[in-house]
């Protein structure tokens, strides 16, 4: 029976879960039978949100109510408030509200001296590892939460007590053996009106393509976007020192190969640098 003609008190075959669309387990293959299958077998097969079958038994049937495949597309969920400071050696950048066990954790900073970053605590490098412009130091660090998180802060040490900044994005349905495929930046040392990520091309299908701006200058900012069509993620900015914001944008990279598109933020002032980061985010 085709998973469309079963009605939503049904019980699942083997033969019904493998034309019902849903994504395999690592190392799990396509089985056909009548035989229905009971929740211990359906969870070890197939990518399936766990809670919508916590009523049943481990031997019980479950019905096609309950079969809800598990989100494989990595997506942007939230991005924390930016954390200042001007006068301390200890930045607190404050986590999302909310943060589950197993979401992927962007924090982005910049310090005002070109060394002296300690990596926070249970983070590692990312991507760009460390790179200075114009004297300021630039770090992108990562982590998967263990969803004790939500509400607090992240400490970053840095060696002196000139102004620094940063931010955490938070994404979740990342694979947590390869996080991230493809990334590339860019340094602008001097702007005087435009800043761009080109995007990178996906690794693997439905990544997905996330571009990131630190910059320090004018708090005056306007996203355009490019084709394929980006969606601006959030940000923010702070008051210490002369003006410092970041911004993300994100896109879905539904098949292999494909590219995502230049985005690119213009601003008011004269004076603007920092960089541009692009970097491809795996599916669980």
């Amino acid at each position: 029976m085709a998973w469309n003609d079963l009605a939503s008190n049904q019980m699942v075959s083997f033969t019904d879960a493998q034309g019902g669309g849903f994504t395999l387990n690592a190392g799990q293959v396509g089985v056909t039978s009548s035989q229905c299958m009971d929740k211990t077998a359906a969870l070890a097969k197939y990518k399936l949100v766990t809670s919508n079958m916590s009523s049943y038994a481990s031997n019980q049937l479950v019905p096609k109510s309950s079969w809800v495949a598990l989100s494989t597309t990595p997506s942007f969920i939230s991005a924390g408030g930016i954390g200042a400071s001007s006068t301390e050696t200890t930045l607190n950048v404050p986590y999302p509200s909310t943060v589950n066990s197993g979401d992927f954790i962007l924090l982005l900073v910049i310090y005002e001296t070109l060394t002296g970053i300690t990596v926070p605590t249970g983070f590692s490098n990312a991507g760009i590892g460390s790179t200075n412009i114009n004297s300021q130091s630039y770090r992108m660090y990562y982590k998967f939460a263990n969803g004790t998180e939500g509400g607090t802060t992240v400490a970053v040490t840095t060696a002196s007590a000139t102004v620094k900044y940063g931010i955490i994005m938070q994404y979740r349905n990342v694979n947590t053996g390869t996080p991230y495929g493809s990334t590339n930046y860019t340094d602008y040392t001097t702007l005087t009106s435009l800043m761009t990520g080109n995007g990178v091309a996906s690794t693997i299908s439905n990544s997905l393509g996330v571009t990131l701006w630190m910059y320090q200058g004018s708090l005056s900012v306007n996203l355009s976007s490019g084709f394929p069509p980006w969606v601006y993620a959030g940000g923010g900015a702070t008051t210490a020192g002369t003006g410092h914001t970041v911004l993300s944008a994100y896109q879905e990279l539904p098949t292999v190969g494909s590219t995502g598109g230049s985005v690119a933020v213009s601003f008011s002032s004269s004076t603007t640098y920092g960089k541009v980061i692009n970097i491809v985010l795996r599916p669980v």
